[in-house]
């Protein structure tokens, strides 16, 4: 188990520390408990979701700019001039579901969906067990897109959750604390959700009744190409590893995520079969 030793200085601003928090910026110093999970879920947890401010700008600049840094700013307690890895991702959570509400079209069925996703026959095996369903009624329409909706995003963040345990496997050596790779895990999946709302936005510009359509086909292209080159410099900037390991570190990363999501959006898409 790691510790946090009181620091002299502030992180952020280097002024020499008189107190709970920085005089010259207002940083608060590190405890011992602000990486523990009881800390995490009764006092970090409500904080981060009912409170957003105004850093918004500057922590989305880093976020593209300097791939982990967020993370790394977070477990040394520079948290000051950012806003923090759970409230950024809320930020764009949010961001994206209303837009999904107020932009977002029927899209295909979950027939379709189902056999556009479902590659070992799983799901077209469930959906056998409920022949008396018809899948293209309006109310069956409208309770999974609805109920659909949420179930994705609260999926998505659960990928990187997870994955954050497949970090503390592979890094188990730095002895850093859960929190601390959750830390990483949801500066990634920050990056993820700007960049598939940049994506969906993009689209609706070309073709603005397809919003949502093509949500499918972005996270495939995000899975293939931009997250990895994500996780690699975020790894390596992260625990300070080296080109090489950083690489060998962000291939396993990458196969967890893939894996993880595979099997958490066939859960959802059997939770929509089983509730139409």
């Amino acid at each position: 188990m790691t510790t946090i030793a009181p620091p002299t200085k502030c992180p952020s601003c280097g002024s020499y520390r008189a107190g709970r928090y920085c005089a010259e910026c207002g940083e608060r110093f590190l405890s011992s408990d602000d990486l523990q999970l009881k800390h995490f879920l009764f006092e970090q947890l409500p904080h981060e979701c009912l409170h957003v401010d105004g850093k918004l700008p500057r922590t989305l600049r880093l976020l593209f700019s300097k791939p982990g840094a967020l993370g790394v700013n977070y477990v040394e307690g520079r948290r000051q001039r950012f806003v923090g890895p759970l409230r950024i991702y809320l930020v764009l959570f949010l961001l994206h579901l209303f837009m999904s509400a107020t932009l977002g079209g029927v899209g295909a069925s979950l027939p379709e969906r189902v056999r556009d996703f479902d590659a070992f026959g799983i799901l077209s095996h469930l959906m056998q067990t409920r022949p008396n369903v018809n899948w293209q009624s309006p109310i069956i329409v409208s309770h999974v897109r609805e109920y659909g909706r949420w179930l994705s995003e609260v999926a998505t963040l659960l990928i990187f959750i997870v994955v954050a345990i497949v970090q503390k496997w592979i890094f188990w050596r730095q002895h850093r604390r859960y929190l601390e790779h959750v830390a990483l895990a949801l500066n990634v999946a920050s990056f993820f959700m700007a960049v598939f709302v940049i994506g969906e936005l993009l689209v609706c510009a070309v073709s603005p009744h397809r919003f949502g359509e093509s949500d499918a086909l972005l996270q495939s292209l995000l899975g293939m190409s931009a997250l990895p080159i994500y996780w690699f410099l975020a790894i390596r900037r992260f625990y300070g590893l080296k080109m090489l390991p950083a690489a060998a570190a962000a291939i396993v990363v990458t196969a967890a995520h893939a894996i993880v999501a595979l099997g958490l959006n066939t859960i959802v898409y059997a939770i929509l079969i089983r509730t139409a």
